[in-house]
């Protein structure tokens, strides 16, 4: 994206110049903070331009950081079309902003794939978490299944959701409390050409109704004081600016 810099001397004097900004960390891999007004594009800020294409008809409103996503539970959804970047194979996280005003089973939250699904962050029917790997076992995959929360996500409010694999185990975090652990050692995720989806599992035909925001996929296993911050809402990036070369902007809020 583009951020505009103001400069004050001590004299007073300003000066406005314009910026193309990108975000300082390589594991984000696709971040959407869904601020935009209007229009069927949502910017990815990782730097590694996964936008998104809104299809479906989804509106936007009002979020829990800034805007957000509306969407019908019917055939809404948000697509990122496939990249490299997005073939994440032995960590990761997929995180979250969420409310829900219906829920029925396989609803998607964040699902890479179509007909093949390497990873995907999808709903149970009773609204706990569900974490699905190598589903219709796509090419190169290693292990799989589906794992899910202890702990439900409410109805009708906003809530950050995000599941963490890092080799060993699978964690599902709800509001950013660590919910549970489930063991899946050596699980190796398989590659598509298919979109990630954002409210959308369409392998399964389940499609979320509710509202999004502030969407994130990470090339590892975030910490768990990084997933409290995440779900408070209040955690902080590093940004970077481009005048011939790229300079660090320290303290920037998400």
């Amino acid at each position: 994206g583009t951020a505009t810099l103001t400069v004050t001397d001590n004299a007073g004097l300003q000066d406005t110049e314009t910026h193309p900004v990108r975000v300082e960390d390589p594991r984000l891999v696709a971040w959407l903070p869904l601020d935009e007004r209007s229009g069927t594009l949502a910017a990815d800020s990782s730097g590694l331009r996964n936008d998104g294409t809104l299809v479906g008809g989804p509106g936007w409103i009002l979020g829990t950081l800034a805007n957000a996503l509306n969407l019908d539970g019917v055939d809404d959804r948000l697509e990122i079309l496939s990249a490299l970047s997005l073939d994440l194979r032995s960590q990761l996280t997929l995180a979250a902003w969420v409310r829900l005003d219906t829920v029925s089973s396989g609803d998607g939250v964040l699902v890479r794939g179509q007909t093949k699904v390497p990873y995907g962050l999808e709903l149970e029917g009773d609204r706990r978490l569900r974490f699905v790997a190598n589903a219709g076992a796509p090419l190169g995959g290693v292990g799989g299944g589906a794992w899910s929360s202890s702990g439900t996500v409410p109805l009708g409010s906003w809530h950050h959701v995000a599941v963490t694999y890092d080799g060993p185990h699978i964690r599902f975090y709800i509001d950013g409390a660590l919910d549970v652990i489930r063991p899946a050692a050596g699980l190796v995720f398989g590659r598509v050409t298919e979109s990630l989806f954002a409210g959308a599992n369409p392998r399964d035909g389940a499609y979320l109704d509710g509202a999004l925001d502030d969407l994130r996929v990470y090339d590892w296993a975030l910490p768990s004081a990084t997933l409290a911050e995440l779900g408070s809402g209040e955690y902080g990036l590093t940004y970077q600016y481009y005048e011939g070369n790229w300079t660090t902007l320290p303290n920037f809020d998400a």
